[in-house]
């Protein structure tokens, strides 16, 4: 019964991963990691070359987006089996495990952090399997002592060490292993884990070899630049990530699981390896959070710990009532469930209901088919100069002809993420741009990219890169949740200050219904806010819902709130930039309305400035 369940399980799991990695579009890390397998070597900047690898022969075989996933999306199919076949290898049918073996991949394929690996196209999926492997290897070497089996643990460890930084937290869990326990300290006076040593220090050759060649850089980003490494009191908000991510009650059964082995004391079999493995892995990455990068996801570090404790809760988990192993079952599958519908949300953006909020919006994954369509609907320049690596990633995978044309200009994301010096390794930063002759071309960003309180001094600081700017269009998708500004250039040219303030977009902020988001059909409808144009000013601000003109109006109130922030924004109008408009809402249709403002500069141009959705209630 339990392999049915597993195997329909697995089934409809494999049809929904297959589905999103092949409509999804490219995540921003993904489209970077392809654009690393467009220039194969021995490693990168921000990774080792294992990922990269791999998209570069799942590209070579399947065009596309899936194909970019194929490699990862068959290791994460694969998963769930083989913990079922370490299981009954660690294990065995005779000892206790039986049918329950076919549970540690059940399990597998509801907890969400293993449940999801390879849709998308990162390291974590080939780390995972590789960590099973590592594990697995020494537990055979320790237990029959071939040196066939020490080589494939040393494998193991030089193939993990090219997947991931990362994969060094392993290191010290196994080594202790080895040196704790009585079959590891046997083991030591041996040649197998010696001959091991060598074969896993293979791995870190092409790390080394390119650290030294590029001032460490891998290194520099990866255990010094990328984290802050003092205290952070957010670090105890792993904990609830951990209870969705791991699913409340499967992470209760591990704990269950782990707490009879350490109270049989002492360990046996496999479990000598498993169990001090599992804890000092999950012990050393729960310590790490609170020390190290919190602003980029950190929730699926620890999964290797609750891979290699699956088996061990599968063995026990027929000591169960079936009304607990149903409850986790769901729950596990509830939480799942969560974090898919947040992947489709970003198939159909328009549509992402609760997701379309704040931070919870997949704004990595849209966009980026848009923008380059966009682009593409007007012949290429010979230059192409973006804001950051992420756009210029998914500009290079979605319009091929703009690959060799493109520019990265420096940007705090750049450094943030550490592409900076792979980006100058390629040629394609501000620094080779500057050596090129100058030539006209198309400066394209990302404006939402950066916080709406940076980007008068961010749009400053791009005018004195460029001479000849010229404002051209504006791509605003989903609300205004994404979008993109396109200038023309005459040439790169870094100026001492911005003489071409005409050429800045308008900028500027509404509120609708005063801050509500939802409104009775009769009741007034206000729209307020303000907008600014640095030299040349507004003369009228219309607003429409859904596409149509309801109002038009000037600006005639104070607002002060971006001399305060900004300080001199030089619009003729000074600190009368507010605007207010009480609209008749009765002929409005009940939903989800979205209001738009626009504006129209003294030049005659028209500017989408903001949107923002209302419901509105019978």
């Amino acid at each position: 019964m339990t392999r049915t369940r597993f195997l329909i399980a697995w089934l409809l799991l494999a049809l929904v991963k297959l589905a999103l990695a092949a409509g999804l579009p490219l995540f921003g890390d993904e489209a970077f990691y392809w654009w690393e397998s467009r220039h194969l070597a021995w490693s990168y900047s921000d990774l080792p070359p294992l990922t990269a690898w791999m998209i570069a022969a799942g590209s070579g075989l399947v065009p596309g987006e899936i194909g970019v996933r194929l490699p990862f999306l068959l290791l994460g199919l694969l998963l769930p089996w083989q913990l079922v076949w370490l299981s009954r290898r660690w294990y065995g049918s005779g000892s206790g495990a039986g049918p329950w073996q076919w549970w540690a991949g059940l399990l597998a394929l509801v907890m969400p952090l293993s449940a999801l690996l390879g849709i998308l196209a990162v390291p974590d999926v080939a780390l995972a399997v590789i960590s099973l492997f590592a594990v697995d290897a020494l537990v055979g070497a320790l237990r029959d002592g071939r040196l066939r089996q020490w080589l494939a643990f040393g494998f193991s460890i030089a193939l993990g060490l090219l997947c991931h930084y990362r994969f060094a937290v392993m290191l010290p869990a196994l080594a202790w292993v080895l040196v704790a326990t009585p079959a590891g300290r046997c083991a030591l006076t041996g040649r197998g884990p010696w001959l091991a040593a060598a074969v896993a220090s293979l791995g870190l050759l092409p790390l080394l070899w390119f650290n030294y060649a590029h001032q460490f850089s891998g290194l520099r980003f990866q255990f010094v630049e990328r984290h802050p490494w003092a205290w952070q009191w957010q670090g105890l908000w792993q904990l609830p990530e951990q209870l969705l991510m791991a699913s409340p009650l499967l992470l209760l059964l591990l704990a269950w699981a782990l707490w009879r082995r350490l109270a049989q004391r002492p360990l046996s079999g496999p479990e000598q390896v498993l169990v001090p493995v599992a804890v000092i892995v999950w012990l050393l990455f729960i310590g790490l959070g609170f020390f190290a990068d919190g602003e980029r996801f950190r929730w699926h570090w620890p999964l290797p710990a609750y891979l290699l404790l699956l088996p061990v809760l599968a063995r026990d988990i027929g000591r169960l009532k079936p009304a607990w192993r149903l409850a986790t079952v769901a729950t596990a599958v509830l939480a799942t469930s969560t974090v898919l519908l947040w992947l489709v949300a970003a198939l159909v953006p328009d549509r992402a209901g609760v997701w379309a909020a704040g931070k919870r919006f997949p704004a990595n994954f849209v966009g980026w088919r848009e923008s380059a369509d966009w682009l593409g609907q007007t012949p290429l320049p010979e230059r192409i100069v973006v804001d950051n690596f992420m756009l210029a990633a998914n500009l290079a995978f979605y319009l091929p002809d703009s690959r060799e044309r493109l520019r990265v200009l420096d940007d705090v994301r750049n450094v943030r993420h550490g592409r900076a010096t792979q980006l100058a390794i390629w040629a394609v930063d501000e620094a080779a741009l500057a050596t090129e002759p100058s030539q006209p071309g198309w400066l394209v960003v990302e404006e939402t990219a950066r916080r709406f309180s940076d980007r008068w001094s961010w749009y400053q600081d791009l005018c004195r890169r460029f001479s000849g700017l010229e404002l051209d269009q504006v791509l605003s998708l989903h609300g205004d949740r994404k979008r993109f500004v396109r200038w023309r250039y005459q040439a790169y040219q870094p100026q001492a200050q911005c003489r071409q303030l005409q050429a800045l977009p308008p900028l500027g902020w509404i509120e609708v219904a005063a801050g509500a988001r939802h409104l009775r059909r009769g009741e007034p409808l206000r729209v307020t806010g303000w907008a600014l144009q640095p030299g040349l000013g507004i003369d009228e601000v219309r607003v429409a819902v859904d596409g149509v003109p309801v109002a038009s109006g000037q600006r005639e109130h104070e607002s002060g709130w971006p001399a305060d922030h900004w300080g001199e924004v030089e619009d003729p109008a000074g600190t009368r930039l507010g605007f207010q408009f009480v609209l008749d809402s009765t002929g409005l249709a009940a939903g989800r309305r979205q209001v738009q403002v626009s504006v129209v500069r003294a030049d005659g141009r028209i500017w989408p400035l903001a949107t923002q959705a209302i419901d509105i209630r019978p």
